[in-house]
């Protein structure tokens, strides 16, 4: 569809509207995973009018990404009984702040950053060097 370039520019260009303007993104391009386990379901987007623009679907695609989380947290009340008060989040997608807003918005919860918000790479750096080192021993 070419409407980004990278994810990077999710933030910025869903920000250029208000709202979704009634677009709804269902982001199962391989089916639906957790918490409703059906391979056979399709990705889709509707709500689509003569008004909609590209900013309207990425701010829908942030508002499925939020959906979703909040889906799998409600699936974890139920089978926990415990009611999740703060979301720690990290990797790419926590660079964006209005991501980040639209999460806590719709998930009902606090969504806490790291400061160091891409921890998945500088991780995977520290194992390979402390591997080396206990070689080196």
């Amino acid at each position: 569809m070419s409407i980004i370039q990278s994810a990077s520019e999710i933030n910025s260009l869903a920000a250029k509207e208000k709202d979704t303007g009634g677009v709804y993104f269902v982001t199962a391009f391989s089916g639906l995973f957790a918490p409703y386990w059906d391979p056979g379901a399709a990705g889709l987007i509707v709500g689509i009018s003569q008004y909609t623009n590209s900013s309207h679907i990425a701010r829908a695609t942030l508002e499925a990404n939020a959906f979703q989380t909040r889906a799998i947290i409600e699936a974890m009340k139920l089978d926990s009984g415990k009611s999740l008060k703060d979301l720690k989040v990290d990797g790419g997608m926590t660079n964006g702040d209005l991501a980040m807003s639209v999460l806590a918005d719709i998930g009902g919860f606090n969504v806490i950053r790291p400061e160091m918000r891409e921890c998945v790479e500088p991780s995977e750096r520290f194992r390979r060097l402390y591997s080396c080192q206990l070689r080196h021993i």
